[in-house]
């Protein structure tokens, strides 16, 4: 327990846990030992060492007894409720050791701070957020019809503005940048403007640690090519992400890291357009949107990753980045000149 606390008390706890460029962290070295086809005996296992566990320990014990209530069954209720701790610890136990034999683990304790977060339907709400700002990148360029003055949808009317500016003016060029979900909202303009035959002609589109998903991205934009001139993205290498606390002590990966690992709730590890653990194309990446994404922005001239001083010092003009942190794309030097330069392109 005092080795536990001391972990605790770090700015990333148990990192030791995860050395993924080498496979060698302790993580790594116990897996061997385990396969997928063990891990319905393992769940009863677990179950059985953590009843162990928590009826053994007497600060446990009165923490459950506490929760349980004053009320005259009191015992009893504390029985119910510990039964529901082993149950939760057994679940996070069991869906983090199968994350991490799927190879859709986050390292160790990250992912088990999602999986607990998940477990206590903490998720859910985090989700419906994340859900409602989506479907609000979508809505904004919904037809007009019947809405007038304030009530207009300002997407769909911005949208037919530069329309009808491009065709009056054949040379007025147009630059879609997005940070984060921005690229959401880009990618929805792009379906928005096809589906409803409105004649836009994109010249840039420039994505900063996009955060939809992978599937929007193919869905929009590399099945699509036609529909701009050029595109950039400007995101982490994966060691500078995982390096990305969102929360230090409490979810040590970068906010793209939870997006996918919490906060899309109908797949965990759900691959992130910004995410070059998912633009791999390697392992469970190696097929799929995620393969299909993976192929659209490794083409020459699409991707720059930072800290590109370290990772490409000799990057021409328009290619260097150096935002450390998810939130730094929008005022990194290294970016605001690539960008600079790409417009000017």
């Amino acid at each position: 327990m005092a080795a536990i606390e001391a972990e605790l008390l770090r700015d990333t706890p148990f990192s030791e846990y995860d050395d993924l460029e080498t496979g060698k962290g302790a993580a790594g070295r116990g897996a061997g030992s385990v396969e997928e086809a063990d891990l319905v005996f393992l769940r009863e296992e677990l179950e059985a060492e953590f009843r162990e566990d928590v009826d053994g320990d007497a600060e446990v014990v009165a923490e459950v007894q506490a929760h349980a209530g004053r009320e005259v069954d009191a015992q009893a209720k504390g029985l119910i409720e510990s039964a529901k701790v082993v149950k939760l610890l057994a679940a996070v136990a069991y869906r983090s050791i199968r994350r991490h034999l799927r190879g859709r683990d986050h390292g160790f304790y990250p992912t088990v701070v999602e999986e607990l977060l998940r477990e206590l339907y903490l998720a859910d709400l985090g989700a419906w957020v994340w859900g409602r700002m989506k479907d609000k990148a979508a809505a904004m360029w919904l037809p007009n019809t019947g809405r007038t003055g304030t009530e207009s949808r300002a997407g769909t009317y911005v949208l037919e503005k530069i329309a009808a500016i491009q065709a009056a003016r054949p040379d007025f060029r147009l630059h879609l940048i997005g940070h984060s979900a921005g690229s959401i909202a880009i990618c929805e303009l792009l379906r928005a403007a096809s589906a409803r035959g409105v004649g836009v002609r994109v010249d840039t589109i420039a994505f900063m640690a996009p955060a939809g998903r992978c599937e929007l991205g193919v869905a929009e934009l590399a099945r699509h090519p036609a529909r701009f001139a050029r595109f950039r993205m400007f995101t982490m290498e994966d060691r500078y992400e995982r390096e990305d606390a969102l929360v230090p002590k409490v979810y040590t990966r970068s906010l793209l890291y939870f997006i996918s690992g919490v906060l899309e709730p109908d797949e965990v590890d759900a691959p992130i357009m910004g995410m070059t653990r998912h633009h791999s194309g390697q392992g469970a990446f190696a097929h799929g949107p995620a393969a299909e994404w993976a192929a659209f922005v490794r083409a020459e001239g699409y991707t720059a990753l930072s800290d590109s001083a370290f990772l490409a010092p000799d990057a021409v003009e328009g290619m260097r980045t150096g935002s450390l942190s998810h939130g730094g794309f929008d005022d990194d030097p290294p970016t605001l000149a690539s960008l600079v330069a790409l417009l000017r392109g």
